[in-house]
């Protein structure tokens, strides 16, 4: 993965990640962590948060356990 860079790598590490998430998330989801990654220069502790929070979602959502996933829909809500 070449973060922001372009090229056929890039590109198909990204289509690749947006299927994975088709099939376990949410195309939004998908877009959130992709502009997390390649649209922050510094990956603070918050930031880092949410991108793990956005896969804890996709998990959760896979599992269908809404218990967890309202825990993450609420932390979301205060990053």
């Amino acid at each position: 993965y070449t973060r922001g860079q372009g090229g056929p790598d890039h590109d198909k590490s990204v289509a690749d990640f947006r299927a994975f998430m088709g099939d376990v998330g949410t195309p939004e989801d998908a877009e959130t962590v992709i502009s997390l990654i390649e649209n922050t220069t510094e990956f603070t502790a918050p930031t880092l948060r949410k991108i793990e929070l956005m896969v804890a979602k996709a998990e959760a959502l896979q599992r269908e356990d809404y218990e967890r996933l309202e825990e993450i829909r609420r932390e979301l809500g205060t990053l």
